[in-house]
């Protein structure tokens, strides 16, 4: 009789335990970095408007009420308004509902403080 070729069951159940293991492990890493995307976005998008209301600030000598904006941007959805605007100050507020990195709310204001902390870096 001839050599039998081909794979076995136990190779079977090997090479899918792998599968799984590798699966496993690949997943969460994949999900952070996907989070991490999206908080990139949205910190980008408040620079963004935080350069435009001291470009617009220079004009007008105030800056600008936003009432509200919605962006989808790169699959990422999320509402930015200003708030406490005065002549000399604001803050922009970044929400995305949801934001899966514990990050649902970012902002920024006329100083460049960013809040909270632990989501800017």
């Amino acid at each position: 009789m001839g050599k039998h070729t081909g794979l076995t069951t136990t190779d079977s159940m090997i090479a899918l335990a792998l599968t799984g293991l590798l699966a496993a492990l690949c997943i969460p890493a994949y999900n952070y970095f996907s989070n991490e995307s999206e908080l990139a976005v949205i910190q980008a998008r408040l620079m963004e408007l935080q350069n435009e209301q001291q470009a617009y600030r220079l004009r007008h000598d105030m800056y600008q009420n936003i009432d509200s904006v919605y962006e989808i941007e790169s699959g990422v959805e999320y509402e930015i308004k200003t708030k406490d605007v005065t002549e000399n100050s604001f803050s922009l507020i970044a929400t995305n509902e949801d934001a899966q990195s514990g990050c649902q709310t970012l902002s920024i204001d006329d100083k460049f403080n960013k809040l909270p902390e632990k989501c800017w870096r």
